[in-house]
């Protein structure tokens, strides 16, 4: 990507997440096992409630991208559903581009009671179109960093998109606002015309947010310092910019979601140290899941 910045905190290995876990659990239990006379180590231990078992739960987790993104087109229709004037801006940008709202979904699902504390996702348009003109750009992105303070203040905000078709935001307790704003980020893309130009809900956890700057062909965003259960999945979006010579779109898509390694118990932590240098890199590096996913878009454009 050019700044190591906006690159995965964690390059995974070849092997798959599930056999080096198993491996890693089986190595534990070794080193865990009781030292027999002379010296001698006597087989893995098999207590239910080991050292190797605590590595053993991670492999009934899960985080994934959804089979396909939410889609919806964004026109001139939206602006006189809402009995609006069309923004010049807008206008303007529509002679030569198409706009979409993209929302990626997230599925996690931790261990019970554990969390993820990272969660890294980069997407990429038409990745493999050697004509730079053509390819699709990110105009706006969600989460963006510009809306931390107020985000960390309310963990929520009312979204629309405002005369220049850039976001806006205001804070502040919806539920004790005259006319209550039911539409949240998920619904956007379903609830029909004019819904997209807002006001609507965007809440996540109070994570710092890193991303690359809008109007790249790509995107990547990094949620670090939360905790982040099955029901606090990150809401993801992005306004593609689309040339109307594009007939095709393609969006590649990398998850990756973290656990810091000093979540893991101390024994565990100090079991860890003992092993392998690739066992040792992956532990540290978070033990990432990751998932990788390549959407073709292009019927619904």
């Amino acid at each position: 990507m050019g700044d190591e910045n906006f690159s995965f905190s964690f390059e995974m290995p070849a092997a798959d997440r599930r056999a080096l876990l198993a491996e890693a659990a089986e190595l534990i239990d070794l080193d865990a096992a009781h030292l027999g006379s002379g010296g001698t180590r006597r087989g893995p231990t098999r207590d239910g409630g080991g050292l190797g078992d605590d590595v053993r739960d991670a492999l009934d987790e899960d985080a994934r991208l959804a089979a396909s993104p939410d889609v919806y087109k964004i026109t001139e229709q939206d602006y006189l559903a809402r009995s609006l004037a069309v923004p010049v801006r807008f206008a303007d940008l529509t002679r030569d581009f198409d706009f979409y709202w993209v929302r990626f979904p997230v599925g996690l699902q931790p261990r019970h009671h554990w969390s993820f504390n990272m969660i890294e996702v980069r997407i990429e348009f038409n990745a493999d179109e050697a004509a730079g003109h053509l390819r699709p750009k990110a105009w706006q992105i969600l989460p963006n960093k510009k809306f931390q303070t107020m985000l960390k203040a309310d963990q929520h905000l009312e979204l629309r998109l405002d005369e220049n078709f850039e976001f806006a935001a205001q804070s502040g307790e919806l539920s004790g606002r005259a006319g209550k704003i039911d539409i949240g980020v998920e619904s956007v893309a379903n609830a029909g015309a004019g819904v997209v130009l807002g006001p609507f809900n965007y809440q996540i956890k109070r994570a710092q947010i890193e991303h690359n700057a809008p109007g790249m062909e790509w995107v990547f965003w990094r949620l670090d310092g939360a905790e982040f259960f099955q029901e606090d999945s990150p809401e993801l979006v992005v306004i593609a910019q689309v040339p109307k010579v594009t007939k095709t779109v393609k969006i590649n898509a990398v998850l990756q979601a973290y656990r810091s390694f000093n979540l893991w118990s101390a024994s565990l932590q100090r079991v860890i140290g003992n092993l392998p240098q690739m066992f040792r890199n992956y532990f540290k590096g978070g033990a990432p899941l990751r998932d990788e996913k390549v959407w073709d878009i292009s019927t619904r454009l």
